[in-house]
């Protein structure tokens, strides 16, 4: 009940070993070229936003200041040596929240600073409190009054891909911005129930992300990509919605971690004198995703049900350098409209084709999307 399909990459890259400073490492000299693949997944999914002006940092970690009125987050580059500021009304009329980001790049002088001139012009009211310390925003959930701010407060360093790191989801929280318009009283129950039932959701499990580098992507793809890409457009990023909204206010994608589902592992031996790193990354499509025997068969757009591309890399650390290779199989639901009856408990419930697409149009273009990919 599977479909497979597999294609080997060839060596595809060929470094100095890196060694890690806070996810950035060294390359070697021959691809110190702006023009090469190689710097290109240097700097992962930012390198794909020219309109971030300068796209060669990572927003690594987050402080958010609450006053009366506003949310004030700080963002500090992996480097530690640069900072960003975004203002978020606590408050707002209609469906949209008011974003705005500081185009000023700030030093940790400078934030400090800013913040007691904020602190100041608030006193009357409370000042300025610092409430949260995370390491990424997931986005903003928009219920059916209320907006819920998503961010990443825990993480744990599950391995690297090429020398940059990879970290895994431990434990989120929500800000609530809330509603000052009219509130009827089915659509608080109605939030209060959405809000439980994303509290229900386990992102502790299974969501992975890099700084630097494009987990979305395979190395094949981060290789061979000439244009600019958007993250949160690939089917293996999982907060994709939640990222409109900060986006639609033209703020940088800096701000927004793209987080992948599936599962990533890693294990590293050694074999005369050379260092092997075999690492395996599970990416979960977005598109048309369900549970087993609940989730079958394609959709009308062509997305085929429980969509896994797995990669395979294997990293060789030689006295030359570092040598990639990557093979990636990609596999998914039979291309065609077809369920299961789990009305009752049955180990093997029967499978039932329905004749509801007799040119196949759906599974053409199932397979045209597997040839562009």
């Amino acid at each position: 009940t599977r479909a497979c399909w597999g294609r080997a990459v060839p060596t595809v890259a060929k470094c100095k070993p890196e060694p890690r400073r806070g996810g950035y490492g060294h390359v070697s000299p021959r691809f110190h070229r702006t023009e090469t693949p190689y710097a290109r997944i240097r700097w992962g999914h930012l390198t794909m936003s020219p309109q971030d002006g300068n796209p060669d940092y990572a927003l690594a970690k987050f402080w958010v200041y609450v006053t009366r009125a506003k949310y004030y987050i700080v963002g500090r580059s992996v480097d530690k040596r640069r900072y960003r500021l975004v203002k978020v009304d606590r408050i707002f009329t209609g469906d949209e929240v008011a974003i705005n980001e500081d185009v000023v790049e700030y030093t940790k002088r400078d934030v400090d600073n800013l913040l007691v001139r904020v602190h100041e012009g608030n006193r009357n009211v409370g000042g300025i409190i610092a409430t949260h310390k995370c390491y990424g925003i997931v986005g903003f959930l928009k219920l059916e009054l209320d907006i819920l701010l998503i961010l990443i407060t825990q993480r744990r360093r599950v391995g690297t891909v090429c020398g940059h790191d990879v970290f895994e989801v431990q434990s989120t929280m929500s800000l609530q911005i809330h509603n000052i318009g009219e509130r009827p009283r089915e659509s608080i129950s109605n939030d209060g129930r959405y809000r439980k039932l994303l509290l229900s959701m386990d992102l502790s499990r299974g969501f992975f992300f890099s700084l630097t580098y494009s987990l979305m992507h395979s190395l094949q793809s981060n290789l061979q990509s000439t244009t600019p890409q958007d993250p949160f457009s690939s089917r293996f990023v999982w907060n994709s919605y939640t990222s409109q909204t900060i986006q639609h206010h033209g703020c940088s994608r800096r701000w927004l971690i793209p987080l992948i589902h599936g599962h990533f592992e890693q294990c590293t031996f050694s074999l005369f004198g050379d260092v092997f790193r075999i690492v395996l990354i599970g990416r979960r499509s977005r598109l048309f995703a369900g549970t087993r025997y609940l989730k079958r068969g394609i959709s009308d757009g062509g997305y085929v049900a429980n969509d896994v591309e797995t990669e395979q890399l294997l990293e060789i650390e030689q006295n030359d350098g570092l040598n990639v290779t990557s093979i990636v199989q990609m596999r998914g639901s039979i291309p065609l409209f077809w369920s299961q009856d789990t009305s009752f408990s049955n180990p093997k419930p029967d499978i039932i084709v329905q004749l509801y697409d007799p040119t196949y149009e759906a599974t053409i273009r199932h397979f045209q999307d597997l040839l562009a990919r």
